[in-house]
């Protein structure tokens, strides 16, 4: 990962004088090659001029656009990070052997409950974090939240991984860890705090569990759709069940 170059795309700030200069060049040179240079009485003289002026508005266009670090590049690192985050979290929680798949089958454990649900989310919080919106509308930041969760049936795995786009994350860091429903108190979703300048950039909220003592365990970010509420609500039908059972 580029980190400097990273730096510099949250800073750039390209004009849009050169656009207007490129356009015009190559406008008024299309309008002198092929309009002026070819009207009876002008000088032929238009079009050797004319094709210097395209020439001139295509190097300036060229000249920008290589400047220019486009949003699909952060984008690709962002994807890659996230498949490496899952394929973690797989290889960390899902069971490989052939046991622990036959006694889940012979106790009716139901495989999809232990497919892992995850999220990843540019984070907006912190007083270092850099923002930009790109040309594509999207709102990007140098920090990328990933995160998620298996339900098994008598604790939950969670996982965390914070990467920064612009400074070293090595060693990779990451919070992997199983948590008997027991142990926890309740889940909740919690709202990003507002901050100055990141108003309505942020698009998830987080999810945060607490112990039995209200003490928070783990706190990350989830994607703001409807879906997060339900995933909450399991998780607390999951603490009270085991609370009820272990009390009988």
């Amino acid at each position: 990962m580029n980190y400097e170059r990273n730096k510099k795309y949250f800073a750039q700030h390209l004009s849009t004088v050169p656009v207007v200069v490129s356009a015009a060049c190559i406008g008024l040179g299309f309008l002198m090659a092929v309009f002026l240079a070819n009207t009876r009485g002008m000088p032929y003289i238009f079009m050797p001029m004319g094709l210097t002026l395209i020439a001139i508005g295509a190097a300036i266009f060229v000249v920008r656009s290589a400047r220019k670090i486009p949003d699909a590049e952060i984008s690709e690192q962002a994807a890659k990070l996230y498949e490496t985050f899952k394929d973690d979290f797989n290889q960390k929680f899902l069971p490989q052997d052939i046991r622990t798949i036959r006694y889940e089958m012979t106790n009716h454990i139901s495989r999809p409950k232990l497919e892992p649900i995850t999220f990843a989310t540019y984070c907006f919080e912190g007083e270092d974090v850099l923002a930009k919106k790109g040309n594509d509308g999207k709102c990007r930041s140098s920090i990328y939240s990933m995160s998620g969760f298996i339900l098994k049936p008598d604790s939950i795995c969670v996982a965390e991984r914070e990467i920064s786009l612009i400074s070293n994350n090595s060693p990779i860091p990451g919070d992997f860890r199983e948590i008997k429903y027991l142990d926890l108190g309740s889940a909740t979703l919690e709202h990003v705090p507002e901050k100055k300048g990141y108003e309505g950039f942020a698009k998830y909220r987080h999810l945060t569990l607490k112990d039995n003592e209200g003490n928070i365990v783990i706190d990350f970010p989830i994607i703001a759709d409807a879906a997060a509420d339900d995933y909450v609500k399991d998780i607390n039908l999951r603490i009270t069940r085991a609370k009820e059972k272990a009390a009988e």
